[in-house]
Parts: C-alpha cells; sequence; structure tokens
C-alpha cells in the first residue's frame, strides 16, 4: 500500500474505534461523520460520547452537548455532518413523523400546587426557564410558542440600541409577548434520545433583565413514552453590541490579590457576579469604574481610558482595577474574548416543576405520597430519587432504582456492567407485614443477573417504616460477606414525595393564621415516631426548604 492510500485511510479512521471506511458492520458500511472543527470519527462512537458520557459544557450538563474528543471544543450533536457528503446528519425534512408532532407540553407542578408555579412564572418567567408552552402543531403550519408572563419587545432600531432609546422605548414602544409569530430558523430530532433542538429568532428584540435578547435556542429531551420533558436548556442569544458604544463589552478572567478567578461577561458595561448586577461607569476621561452594591463607598477605579469609537480592544489585555478603601483588593480584568453576544441559560428538569404533556391523563408523574401503606410510595437517600431508591408499586410489586446520573461514581457490577444500565432491578421473595409496617425481601444479582457485586451475590432486606410511611424506621441490609447495614444509621430513607404533604400543612398554617411553629410542630411529630438523628437531619431539611418556599429539594431523577 502506498504512503498516501495509507495516510487517506488513516485520515477516516475513527480515533476512538480505530474502525475504517473500509470496515463493515452485519454486512453494512459504517458510517462517519465529521465535527465542525475538522475531526472524523465513527457515527456511533461519537454519538455515544454525547448522549452517554453527558459532558458537560459551559457548565452545563445537557445531552447533545459536550466536546470534541480530540480538540476539546465545544461540540454538539446537531451540528455533525455525514463525512463524505458533508451534509447535515439530522435535518427537518421528516418533522410531521416525528413522535411529538401535533402535541402540546405545557408546565405543572407535580403536587397540583399552582400557587407556587404561578410565584415561580412571576418571579423568573421564561428567563428562569418557566412559564412556556411548546406547541408542535406540524399540521397547523409550524410549531408555536406561548409565554405565560409577556415577555417585554423593542421595537429594532438599524442605528443601534443606546441606554437613552432603550429607556425612552421601554416606557412608550415596548409591547407585550404572549404568543409570539416565531421564525423557527432550525429544527431537529434525535429519534433514538428523543431529543428536540429549535432555533428562534425574534423579529424584534426582547428586552429583559436589561438585557436585548435576538435568538432563543430550545434543548429539550422528552421521556421514553413522551409524556413529559425530562431535561432542557433554554439558551437566550442576545443582541451583539458595538465597541463605538460599549469598548468594554466581551468575556474576562478577573483576578483577585488573594489568588480566586472568576469569569465575568461585560454586555452593554453590565455584569453580574455572585447573583449581583454590576453596571460600569465612564466619567468625563472615558475613565470606567464599578461601585460594590453590597459595600458602601466602595469603587473599583482604573486609570485607562476607553474612548468610545477610538478604543482598540486586545484579547489578552489586563484592566487594573484600584480603590482607595481600605482592606478591599485591587482586581485584575484579562480579556478572553472580544466584544459580541452572550447568553443567558436556563435549565429545565423533571422536579417539583415538570413540562408535561397536556392531552395525558394517565398517573401523576414522579412520587406521589399515601400516609395509610407502603404501596405506591417511593423511599430516597441524599434527597436523590434513583440513586438505590426503594420504589414500592401499587400491584405490591417492588424494586431498587439505579437510574440516576449519581450513580456513575459507583463501582461496575463483577462483570462489567454498570448497575445504571440495568437501571431497575426488582426484589425477590416479597413479604409485607402491614401489622408492623415490615417489608421484607431480596435482591439476587446471580440469579438475575448471572453477576455478583463486589463478591456479593444477594442481599436481603428488613425494613421497618413509621406509621405515617415518611421515613424508614429501622432494619437491615444482609449479605453472606460482610457486617450487616443499618437503616437509620448506615442507609437514611426519607419518603420521596415527603414535600406534597409539608406544602399542604404550610398551605393550611397560613389560610389559618397560625404561626411558624405550627408549621415545625412535624419536626416534633417525627421525632416522637422514632426517626434517627440522621434521619431527623433530611427530613428537616426538606421541611424547611418547604417553609422558605424553595421550589424543589428532592430530585426526582424524571
Amino acid at each position: 500500500m502506498s504512503s498516501t492510500e495509507e495516510e487517506s485511510e488513516e485520515a477516516f479512521s475513527c480515533p476512538i474505534c480505530l474502525a475504517t471506511p473500509n470496515d463493515k458492520e452485519g454486512g453494512e458500511p459504517l458510517v462517519f461523520v465529521r465535527t465542525p472543527c475538522g475531526h472524523i470519527f465513527r457515527q456511533e462512537c461519537l454519538e455515544h460520547v454525547l448522549l452517554k458520557i453527558n459532558a458537560v459544557q459551559d457548565n452545563i450538563t445537557m445531552p447533545s452537548k459536550g466536546r470534541c474528543p480530540i480538540s476539546r471544543l465545544a461540540l454538539d450533536l446537531f451540528d455533525l455532518r455525514c463525512a463524505t457528503t458533508g451534509e447535515l446528519v439530522y435535518s427537518n425534512d421528516s418533522a410531521s413523523s416525528w413522535p411529538i408532532a401535533n402535541r402540546v407540553y405545557e408546565e405543572r407542578r407535580i403536587d397540583s400546587d399552582s400557587d407556587l408555579l404561578g410565584r415561580a412564572i412571576e418571579s423568573k418567567g421564561a428567563l428562569g426557564g418557566h412559564g412556556l408552552v411548546f406547541n408542535y402543531d406540524v399540521d397547523g403550519g409550524q410549531p408555536r410558542l406561548q409565554f405565560k408572563r409577556p415577555l417585554n419587545s423593542i421595537p429594532s432600531r438599524s442605528e443601534g440600541y443606546s441606554s437613552e432609546y432603550l429607556q425612552t422605548a421601554y416606557r412608550t414602544s415596548v409591547s407585550a409577548i404572549h404568543k409570539y409569530d416565531l421564525e423557527f430558523e432550525l429544527e431537529r430530532f434525535h429519534e433514538e434520545s428523543r431529543l428536540y433542538r429549535a432555533l428562534i429568532v425574534f423579529h424584534d428584540p426582547v428586552y429583559e433583565a436589561d438585557m436585548l435578547f435576538e435568538k432563543l435556542e430550545i434543548t429539550l429531551q422528552f421521556d421514553i413514552r413522551l409524556r413529559y420533558c425530562r431535561k432542557g436548556l433554554l439558551r437566550w442569544m442576545t443582541l451583539p453590541t458595538k465597541p463605538t458604544e460599549f469598548p468594554l463589552d466581551g468575556v474576562f478572567e478577573a483576578r483577585y490579590s488573594f489568588g480566586t478567578l472568576i469569569r465575568l461577561v461585560v454586555y452593554r458595561h453590565s455584569f453580574r457576579c455572585d447573583g449581583i448586577t454590576y453596571r460600569i461607569e465612564l466619567d468625563d476621561s472615558h475613565r470606567p469604574s464599578f461601585a460594590w452594591p453590597s459595600h458602601v463607598n466602595v469603587i473599583q477605579r482604573s486609570t485607562r481610558q476607553f474612548v468610545p469609537g477610538d478604543y482598540q480592544a486586545i484579547v489578552g489585555e489586563e484592566i487594573e482595577w484600584t480603590t482607595d478603601v481600605p482592606h478591599h483588593d485591587e482586581i485584575v480584568w484579562k480579556r478572553l474574548q472580544m466584544h459580541q453576544g452572550t447568553y443567558v441559560d436556563a435549565s429545565i428538569s423533571a422536579g417539583a416543576f415538570v413540562y408535561q404533556r397536556v392531552d395525558d391523563d394517565s398517573s401523576v408523574i414522579g412520587p406521589s405520597y399515601h400516609r395509610d401503606q407502603i404501596w405506591g410510595n417511593t423511599f430516597c437517600q441524599a434527597l436523590t430519587v434513583g440513586l438505590a431508591s426503594y420504589h414500592f408499586m401499587e400491584n405490591e410489586q417492588a424494586y431498587i432504582s439505579y437510574e440516576s446520573n449519581q450513580t456513575s461514581v459507583w463501582p461496575n457490577l463483577d462483570n462489567g456492567t454498570h448497575v445504571s444500565e440495568i437501571g431497575r432491578v426488582p426484589f425477590r421473595d416479597i413479604q409485607w407485614d402491614a401489622v408492623t409496617r415490615t417489608f421484607r425481601g431480596s435482591i439476587d444479582w446471580e440469579h438475575e443477573f448471572n453477576t455478583a457485586w463486589q463478591n456479593e451475590k444477594k442481599w436481603r432486606y428488613t425494613i421497618v417504616f413509621d406509621e405515617t410511611y415518611s421515613f424508614v424506621h429501622s432494619g437491615l441490609v444482609e449479605s453472606d460477606t460482610r457486617p450487616p447495614h443499618v437503616f437509620a444509621r448506615d442507609l437514611v430513607y426519607i419518603n420521596a414525595a415527603i414535600e406534597g404533604p409539608l406544602h399542604k400543612r404550610r398551605r393550611e398554617a397560613e389560610a389559618n393564621a397560625r404561626s411558624t411553629g405550627h408549621y415545625l410542630e412535624v419536626l416534633r411529630e417525627w421525632d416522637r415516631a422514632g426517626a434517627s438523628r440522621s434521619t431527623m437531619r433530611m427530613l428537616g431539611d426538606v421541611a424547611m426548604s418547604v417553609l422558605n418556599g424553595d421550589l424543589n429539594i428532592i430530585d426526582y431523577n424524571l
């Protein structure tokens, strides 16, 4: 074989599995894809990286988003092109055949607490991932998007958007968007993982949180039955600014004198740090400064001049910020990127709130609470369903769920299979004593999967519950190779749906003008019922979260 032929074959070999275009599987040629950064992989291998490993990109964990295994540059499943033809692998040519076609998904509260949902929509809105309606009415023409809390739209302006114009336009010309005549510039669907992607272009920029947005990228992953959205990401893309207006806009790395590094995105001379908004002002000499809202009379200044229209930004340049106030550090900014649009991400996850199909009248999504029987309840540890949680079905069957991503750090079974690939492991030899509220059953790794887990072939469970099925009171997990694990000490489990009755209790206390102490009486009730200290700490965390009005603390792993 000539050197040219060797180079050609090597260029089309997958760096993950080393397969080449000459290889076949089941008599069929293998499919290769090219990334935007120019690297070629076997399609199956790269999809495994993006969908199974679920890499983190820009601190966001989302199926389809990751990094190229070679260049480590940002990568998205829907950006892949065929290595030979250059065409996109996934297109919207068959949108009418997608399983989500002609279905509508709307946000709901799992425990039917509409007040909490309403407050989330009002306080956080669409920028926080709340109050949208996804209508995939393909037969009616195109998908539509509705906002429960209206967005603000500023009329387009070719000459730019000065602060003075925005203030005037917001008072006089702003329009409220409920249903928007949206232009879906791109739509994609990956059927195997049930991933949907759309890019929406606003005809007029959306003005929210002192930012101007021109596009919205939507990524949603649905459950296997397409009943609800398991996970999603809304990426609100800002309208790029001009250096002639905002010379300090861009991405910076902020370094404090004590060594801390923080990534800052400056947009329209504003940036956020630790949840606080800072605004940069230029004085008459074009020297910038910003005040610390949390510290009176603390102002950071730079002696450099940034003249709009004349200043030329350079990647790598440094800006020193000083202050005359003692005990406040000097700060140095290093520019990482030039003036450009940025984005605001809002994650969607199926927890206390879930985007559910509106025509789905089947059973409640997520755990439900039953105070008078074991069946129908779910018990979790570490406030996480799917992290070896116990599920007691209404048909008097039961299983352990290992479906949470958090199990990824656990060791494989002895045959090399990871427990998350199995997902649900059924209890065998089930016995239930309703008088003593005692469940007995076994997990038989050898019989069920012909393997062991760290040399343990079978676990025998005895689980005793409190009278209201709020927590596991006591019990043991025994095996033939180690001392038993003790419930309420080594294994701490509470009802995964305990937030529901707690929200009801809080509402009743508020309706009857009762004190916080009346609501917190539930802690004394659990203590009198025999909850261990570890169990009380976990129950107390949930109770205080509900009292503080937090949206959810238990991860339902939907």
